[in-house]
């Protein structure tokens, strides 16, 4: 489905159960040569337990966009997809709690990049990180999701430091923290693994009428 004229302004819907859309927003450092397939695995698996994806593609750096791009297209995804759940990993954290901040959906934020100037300090997205600071962007350290949400974070992830989800929790009371011993970074994206199955339950769990599935 589009929901732009722009190339990247696309988002894959799926699914015949009559569970709640859940919105995908991948990472891989909001760079060009990483896409929506990254989530193709995990995708699958909400499917397979009734609920309907929307695995969403937006402008990267160098795909025709810096800043603002890459959240107005997750916000505009989101509303195309009429999305009741989001979850985002790394790079698609940091837009997915940026996102929830403005409309307060259900967000999971796996292994996110919270904050980045400390993402600049630690060497996370070298390079990227660097140009979306130079184009303003915020940091959901700055501005944490006011409703319940969760972050999950791996302590041997050396993609994405895990300091950056421990700093954002300690200035987010509305967020349900899970630090994985022993996972990395690619692990979330994984639906056989630890890591998933704390996205599944805790989507699960949420009230009837959004994320009420098993």
């Amino acid at each position: 489905m589009r929901y732009g004229a722009h190339a990247e302004q696309v988002v894959d819907v799926e699914g015949d159960g009559d569970g709640p859309v859940v919105t995908l927003v991948h990472g891989g450092c909001w760079r060009a040569r990483y896409d929506r397939t990254l989530q193709a695995a995990v995708a699958a698996d909400l499917r397979a337990r009734g609920y309907r994806t929307a695995n969403v593609e937006y402008r990267r750096l160098d795909a025709g966009g810096t800043w603002p791009e890459p959240l107005d297209d997750v916000l505009a995804a989101i509303a195309s997809a009429r999305a009741e759940v989001v979850v985002g990993h790394s790079a698609g954290g940091h837009l997915a709690l940026l996102a929830a901040a403005q409309l307060k959906l259900p967000t999971v934020a796996q292994a996110p990049v919270t904050d980045l100037d400390l993402a600049v300090r630690l060497g996370a997205c070298a390079g990227a990180a660097e140009r979306l600071v130079a184009a303003g962007a915020p940091s959901p350290v700055d501005r944490p999701v006011a409703t319940p949400h969760l972050v999950l974070h791996g302590d041997a992830d050396e993609h994405v430091p895990v300091e950056l989800s421990r700093r954002y929790v300690a200035a987010a009371p509305h967020a349900t923290y899970v630090e994985l011993p022993g996972c990395g970074h690619l692990e979330h994206l994984d639906p056989s693994t630890p890591a998933w199955a704390e996205v599944i339950s805790w989507i699960a769990a949420l009230p009837s009428g959004t994320g009420s599935r098993t």
